[in-house]
């Protein structure tokens, strides 16, 4: 057999040399005598090893405690306001420090936003005193940021930064109950529905008040035309409604276009439709993305964890869209069962970002941008009572469906009844109790026998198992578990 002589580099070759000191020390005469040096045929190869003695001894000690050693100690970042700030134009470095001296002796609101007046003149334009005095908040922000009480001085600023620009405009929505609602957007175009009760087309360009950055907020500074939400190419407008009927929330977007019939015959693409959905001011929300030619959401994202009574978007919400000669409409459905936890009365408020794409580009109702649901459209529900009645009455029916689609799928319910894969003493002890508690009141219901007094107090006592049947079995199943092995 040929032998070879090969070099090696120092830090493989302390590896084998701590490999050969581990595998004396269980027993192994060398290394060259266990599988690994069989596999690399290590018994016919004589080394050349590179490095002193005591240069393998270090290599082996660094090894053993880590490849290359103990970690070198992190330094501590440097908080932002300790960052030299450095302004360039000379003007604004005076005016900056002229700011921090007046910053130093303010005493209160009033007096340093008259101190920063007189500083500032009034011989400038908007956009140059804008400049300005953004740069004097954060010359004076990196001042007083370890000094709390003193913050009051960055917001003066701010408040005369603010000043400069025009007021964002906060949108309302009533939502009104229609129980005719229509049930597909080509529904809603035929029947006229855009044309009766409350439309709204206050849509402006996608991130009209998202003014997060320096470039965002000039646009709306008042030496800029006011940001009109009503504005819109002729041609192009957009339409928005929503309502609510006892089955759940319906909404709608008509994005008018003289070009949609290329999208009619498969010669574009279309336009799209982002929906987002707050059930209530604060909280876990909803998004779906679609278009006009694949009602399919794209997004498939939830923005909340697994929760009793929260349902994914893609189980629970139903999109559809419709494409005309000159106009692409948009329908997303939102189901009660959705909100069993959280369900809205007269005067609640939702929360929600609705963006229509097309022709026109990218229009947002209320001028705000996808993610910004707290500066979002508020959407606020009129539900008196007859209509609240009816709202109760499809949510008792939904739960009711939702119940017995798991109950009467064998491997949710039935499955532990099974001999041989269940557990039958768990399926009569706790899954029977549960069945023959939630059974009587769901007959009821699909009799259409229920009372307005039971539906109130099924709403209350069953409708969260009826929607949640899967997981009232899984917290049954744990308890049962826990009770039977822990304790």
């Amino acid at each position: 057999m040929k032998r070879f002589n090969v070099s090696i580099s120092l830090p493989i070759a302390a590896a084998l040399l701590a490999a050969n000191a581990v595998a004396q020390q269980a027993g192994v005469t060398n290394i060259m005598d266990t599988a690994a040096g069989s596999t690399f045929g290590l018994w016919q190869t004589p080394m050349k090893i590179k490095g002193t003695p005591e240069e393998l001894a270090k290599e082996k000690e660094a090894y053993l405690r880590g490849k290359n050693g103990p970690a070198a100690p992190r330094k501590k970042p440097i908080p932002p306001w300790k960052r030299p700030v450095v302004f360039k134009d000379p003007s604004v470095r005076d005016f900056v420090g002229k700011v921090g001296e007046a910053a130093a002796t303010a005493t209160s609101p009033e007096a340093f936003t008259a101190a920063v007046a007189e500083i500032l003149g009034g011989d400038k334009d908007v956009p140059a005193q804008y400049a300005l005095l953004r740069a004097a908040s954060l010359g004076v922000f990196h001042a007083v940021a370890e000094r709390p009480d003193e913050i009051w001085k960055v917001k003066t600023l701010d408040r005369m930064v603010a000043e400069l620009k025009w007021p964002e405009e906060r949108v309302e929505y009533r939502v009104e109950f229609a129980p005719d609602a229509p049930r597909t957007a080509e529904g809603a175009v035929l029947s006229g529905f855009f044309k009766r009760g409350e439309v709204d087309d206050r849509f402006g360009p996608y991130r009209t008040f998202s003014t997060l950055t320096a470039q965002g907020e000039s646009k709306v500074l008042k030496s800029n035309p006011k940001p009109d939400l009503h504005a819109a190419t002729p041609g192009r407008e957009l339409s928005f409604k929503c309502v609510y009927d006892a089955t759940g929330v319906h909404f709608y977007l008509l994005c008018r276009d003289p070009e949609a019939w290329r999208t009619k015959i498969g010669f574009a693409n279309g336009a799209h439709f982002e929906l987002s959905v707050m059930p209530g001011e604060e909280g876990e929300w909803y998004q779906t993305f679609f278009s006009a030619t694949g009602p399919e959401d794209t997004v498939n994202v939830e923005w909340d964890q697994p929760a009793p009574g929260h349902k994914l978007t893609r189980d629970y919400v139903r999109n559809d869209a419709f494409v005309g000669d000159d106009a692409y409409a948009f329908h997303s459905f939102f189901p009660w069962t959705m909100f069993h936890t959280r369900m809205p009365h007269d005067g609640s408020v939702w929360r929600g970002v609705i963006v229509g794409g097309w022709g026109d580009g990218s229009r947002a109702y209320g001028g705000g941008k996808t993610h910004e649901l707290g500066r979002g459209p508020r959407y606020v529900f009129s539900m008196p009572p007859e209509a609240a009645r009816a709202v109760r009455e499809g949510l008792v029916r939904e739960a009711v469906g939702e119940y017995l689609k798991v109950r009467k799928d064998w491997a949710e319910a039935g499955f532990w009844e099974d001999v041989h894969l269940g557990d039958p003493d768990f399926f009569r002890e706790a899954v029977v109790p549960l069945i023959e508690r939630l059974d009587p009141p769901a007959d009821r219901v699909l009799k259409g026998v229920a009372t307005p007094e039971e539906i109130e107090a099924y709403c209350r006592d069953f409708v969260a198992d009826w929607s949640d049947f899967r997981l009232a079995l899984g917290r049954l199943r744990a308890a049962w578990l826990q009770e039977g092995l822990f304790r």
